[in-house]
């Protein structure tokens, strides 16, 4: 459901460098938050199928890590961060390599039949906090909102970040659920439910002839042109962080994330893949 091809350019003599250096008998480490856990166990395990001799395990460490643990060789960082990756600005830090993989916004969905035009910042926070519970209130039917709120901590931080409130799960009433496929289901089969999934995901659904509203957010549309450049408010970037050593793991794993099965995995995920340099 839902695929295309797209390929990441990378360079040919950098992947064929790489492979000139072994680690044999050391074992790689790509560690996740519990956002990324799919992304990062599904890279892992094409690293181990095609290269076994990398002995590539997966670890979800949900605090956030400093540049001192990530600057620790044989391991590989994949997290979140809220916004675009910076174009010109230096690294934060030089003992740790990133790597920026791809964009996911974060879209507010609706059945087609509320017609609702747009939601600004103050509309979220009241459906948030529980201040806005019927759809009369958007100029619709008396009727109630069924708030679909996602479990994703990635999800979560994003809105948090947005409406300035530092713990969601705290706020109104709301039914819990985790994924895109899942929040289609719920939204396309209650047109008095709202909820939220990823851009790419959704436009996708509706290219298909899915029963699905994506609202604009403060008057802009929720595309995925608007979340790649930075004009769309909900936004994170995928990143993947290396110690800036000579390490050839590193590079066999972005060579896999680069191929068909990492681009695979990263729309599969709700991600606008992004050029890796």
């Amino acid at each position: 459901m839902f695929r295309s091809a797209v390929l990441l350019p990378f360079s040919v003599a950098s992947v064929l460098a790489a492979f000139a250096v072994p680690h044999q008998g050391q074992r790689y480490t790509v560690v996740a938050s519990a956002s990324t856990a799919t992304v990062a166990a599904a890279a892992a395990q094409a690293v181990t199928v095609h290269e076994p001799a990398m002995q590539c395990e997966t670890k979800v460490q949900c605090e956030r890590m400093d540049a001192r643990t990530m600057a620790q060789p044989g391991a590989a960082w994949i997290y979140t961060v809220a916004g675009l990756p910076p174009t010109d600005a230096p690294a934060a830090d030089d003992r740790v390599d990133t790597t920026a993989l791809g964009i996911r916004g974060l879209a507010f969905v609706v059945h087609p039949h509320r017609e609702l035009k747009t939601l600004t910042r103050d509309q979220v926070h009241g459906l948030m906090s529980g201040s806005i519970t019927n759809w009369n209130q958007f100029g619709g039917p008396n009727a109630a909102i069924r708030l679909l709120r996602s479990t994703d901590p990635d999800d979560q931080d994003t809105l948090s970040e947005y409406l300035g409130a530092p713990d969601l799960t705290r706020l109104g009433q709301s039914d819990a659920f985790y994924g895109d496929h899942r929040c289609l289901r719920l939204v396309t089969g209650d047109p008095f439910a709202i909820g939220t999934m990823s851009i790419a995901f959704a436009e996708r659904a509706v290219a298909e002839g899915v029963p699905l509203q994506i609202v604009p957010l403060d008057g802009i549309a929720a595309t995925s042109n608007a979340a790649m450049d930075g004009s769309y408010p909900l936004v994170r970037t995928l990143e993947v962080r290396f110690a800036n050593v000579e390490d050839s793991r590193n590079a066999r794993l972005l060579h896999r994330l680069a191929g068909d099965e990492g681009q695979e995995l990263l729309r599969a995920s709700g991600y606008h893949s992004l050029p890796l340099r």
